[in-house]
């Protein structure tokens, strides 16, 4: 997605894909994002994983991996998250 409103140095642009593969009661997921920011120069790329165990009806575990890489006009950065978790639906 381009955001130009009007002016040549204001440009944003968006890049996004997301997988899911399912095998029985486990789910995988991929997803990456990444935004452009030309006027405040900035750049960020997200990657995530992701693990989805369904244990019964209305109960399953859950479990994501996230990293992201960071940069603007004066530094860089990477960061990385863990979670995990039950999600409970009654």
């Amino acid at each position: 997605m381009d955001d130009n409103l009007g002016d040549a140095l204001s440009d944003i642009q968006y890049t996004v894909l997301g997988l899911d593969y399912k095998i029985n009661h486990l789910t995988y997921g991929f997803s990456y994002y990444n935004k452009d920011d030309r006027v405040n120069r900035f750049e960020m790329d997200r990657y995530t994983l992701g693990v989805n165990y369904k244990i019964l009806s209305g109960l399953s575990l859950r479990s994501n991996f996230i990293h992201y890489d960071l940069a603007d006009a004066d530094s860089t950065a990477t960061a990385n998250a863990i979670l995990i978790g039950t999600d409970i639906n009654f």
